[in-house]
């Protein structure tokens, strides 16, 4: 449970109450930016993850996810994201995996490797959400959600106040 930190480098590792791990490649591949927006920030305390336990892919299709409603002039909120992503979890890290029916905003990347032996800390002031740790080895719930047909205009916004934002 918790942050994995490699073996090969945790002897020099020192956890600090005002620092976070953070993944190199959020900064780089994902595009990341501190201080986090209101919308990742959401997603991380809806879902109660802590950064750290994020998958690369799970923050690119957050961030692709942000950009695409942004370009679309719709504010990116949870209860919209919600309804085209499922939360999961690999190999200890957890990410997103689109719902079945949902129109697919993105093709994910390829070729990324490496990633969890590079990371760095952060100052916890830098991150705007309440981080919780969650355990992976607990039940992640399948929610299946009916998902309106594609010649409804608007289909994203009926009933996307799940999680009680905006």
């Amino acid at each position: 449970m918790g942050l994995l930190i490699p073996k090969k480098v945790a002897p020099r590792v020192m956890l600090r109450r005002d620092m976070s791990p953070c993944l190199l490649i959020f900064f780089g591949g994902c595009n990341l930016r501190l201080p986090l927006t209101v919308f990742v920030a959401e997603v991380l305390e809806y879902y109660k993850l802590h950064i750290s336990q994020l998958s690369p892919l799970g923050m690119i299709r957050g961030r692709n996810f942000e950009y695409t409603f942004r370009a679309l002039g719709k504010e990116p909120i949870v209860g919209y994201f919600w309804r085209f992503y499922q939360l999961s979890v690999s190999m200890c890290f957890f990410s997103f995996r689109q719902r079945e029916h949902t129109p697919k905003l993105m093709i994910p990347p390829k070729g990324m490797t490496k990633w969890k032996t590079k990371f760095f800390y952060i100052k916890v002031a830098a991150i705007i959400a309440k981080l919780q740790f969650r355990n992976v080895i607990g039940t992640i719930i399948t929610e299946n959600i009916s998902v309106p047909k594609a010649d409804t205009v608007d289909w994203f916004l009926i009933g996307v106040s799940r999680s009680g934002q905006r």
